[in-house]
C-alpha cells in the first residue's frame, strides 16, 4: 500500500523523521496564468498544432452570468483553467510542474490541485530545509 520507500525509511536506522505535507491548493484553477501556462507547455515540448488548440481553448474566454431573463456583462477571461474540463487536472500539473524540484530526499504525489510531498530526514541530511521545499511551492509568482 505505502510507497516502498517510505517502508525502507522505517526499516533504515539512519532515517531521525519521516515529514509529509499535505497542500491544497484552494481555487487552484482559477489563478493559472494562460502566458505562463503556454510557456510551460512550450517548453515540455508541445507545439504545432496541438499547442494552438490549448492556446484557442485557453485565450480571450467569455464568460457572463444568466439568471431567469437577467444576463450580466460578458467578461473576457485571461486566466485560469476552464473547471469540468477533462484536459485541466492536466494543464494543471504541467502549470505547477515546478513542484518537482523539491528536493533529492522527497518525492512529490500529486493529482491536480492536491498534492503530497513525503521527506525523508536521515542523519546524512539534517541541514536540507523547506526552503528548497517553499520556493518551488509559491509558482504563482
Amino acid at each position: 500500500m505505502y510507497p516502498k520507500f517510505i517502508t525502507d525509511a522505517f526499516n533504515d536506522k539512519d532515517v531521525i523523521s519521516i515529514d509529509i505535507i499535505f497542500l491544497d491548493f484552494s481555487n487552484a484553477f482559477s489563478f493559472v496564468s494562460h502566458d505562463k501556462l503556454i510557456k510551460k507547455l512550450f517548453e515540455k515540448g508541445i507545439s504545432g498544432d496541438f499547442l494552438k488548440i490549448l492556446i484557442n481553448s485557453l485565450k480571450d474566454r467569455k464568460e457572463f452570468v444568466s439568471y431567469e431573463n437577467s444576463n450580466s456583462k460578458i467578461y473576457t477571461i485571461n486566466v485560469e483553467i476552464p473547471q469540468g474540463s477533462i484536459s485541466s487536472p492536466i494543464l494543471f500539473n504541467i502549470y505547477k510542474s515546478d513542484l518537482n524540484n523539491c528536493g533529492k530526499y522527497s518525492k512529490l504525489f500529486e493529482f491536480a490541485d492536491d498534492s503530497i510531498i513525503i521527506k525523508i530526514i536521515n542523519k546524512i541530511v539534517t541541514e536540507m530545509s523547506y526552503k528548497q521545499i517553499l520556493t518551488a511551492v509559491s509558482f504563482r509568482k
